[in-house]
This record gives structure tokens, sequence and C-alpha cells, in this order.
């Protein structure tokens, strides 16, 4: 879409988006950090991490094909699903055990309307695969640096 309308490269588009994405997240996570340590509630940083995260990017990702379901042009956007779950396996350090993911993906399927296609099923079961292997290196990180520097 932004490249026939604005024409400007999905790419670009989708680097300024992250950015955005990114941005919201951390005032809105600062924010509530801040905002429970002034008030003495003990909570574990990493937790309310991973938690306001999901959250973050349920609504995210609901919210923006929302608008889009049932239009020809829903398939376009799957550039920023990608990223959202770069953004919550990556950045985020969210672990989410790979049973979760099943159910999550089918309420999404039915949401958007596309249970009865094979696209979507390849195209959830990518994501997945996609997800976990990126948390996986997150998690290994330092063991593959150390992995790289031996081989080099």
């Amino acid at each position: 879409m932004t490249w026939s309308v604005w024409q400007v490269s999905p790419f670009i588009t989708s680097i300024f988006f992250i950015l955005g994405v990114f941005t919201l997240y951390q005032v809105i996570y600062d924010g509530l950090k801040t905002l429970l340590h002034a008030r003495n509630i003990k909570i574990d940083d990493d937790l309310l991490n991973s938690w306001l995260g999901v959250i973050y990017m349920l609504i995210f990702i609901f919210s923006m094909q929302a608008t889009l379901v049932g239009t020809p042009i829903s398939w376009q956007f799957m550039n920023f699903q990608l990223i959202a779950l770069i953004f919550c396996a990556y950045f985020l350090n969210i672990h989410v055990r790979w049973y979760y993911l099943i159910p999550l993906m089918l309420i999404y399927m039915i949401f958007n309307g596309s249970i009865i296609y094979w696209e979507s099923w390849c195209h959830g079961l990518t994501l997945m695969i996609f997800y976990l292997t990126l948390n996986y290196f997150r998690r290994h990180q330092k063991m593959i640096i150390h992995l790289c520097i031996i081989f080099w």
C-alpha cells in the first residue's frame, strides 16, 4: 500500500513504524514502572516488561487488523506483524511457550476470517517458528557470540 499510494518503500515505512511502536512502548513502560515504584508496589521489572509487552502487542495487532478485516489489502500489513514478533522476541525478551502460540494463532485466524485458507496456516506456522527461533537466539546470545568468535 505504501508503495502504490505514497511511492515510499514498505521497508522504509516499516523501519519508521517500528521506531514509533518501540518508542510508544518505552514511554508506557517507563511511566507505569515509575508509577508502581512511587506507590511502593513491589513488582519485578522483567515481569512487568513481559506482561505489558504481550498485552501491548496483542492490542496493537488486533486493533490494526480490525480496521482491515474483509478488505482486499488486509494481507499487506503482514510485515507489521513480523515486526511485532521481532519486538516481543528480541527487544522485550518475552518467553512464551510454543503451546500457547497455537491457540493465539487460531484465535487470530478466526478473527481475521482466514482459518480456511492453507496460506494462513503456513504463514502462522512460519511466524511461530520465527518467534521461537528469535527467542532461542536471544536466550543463548552469549553462547552464540562465543561460537562466532571461536570460528572466526
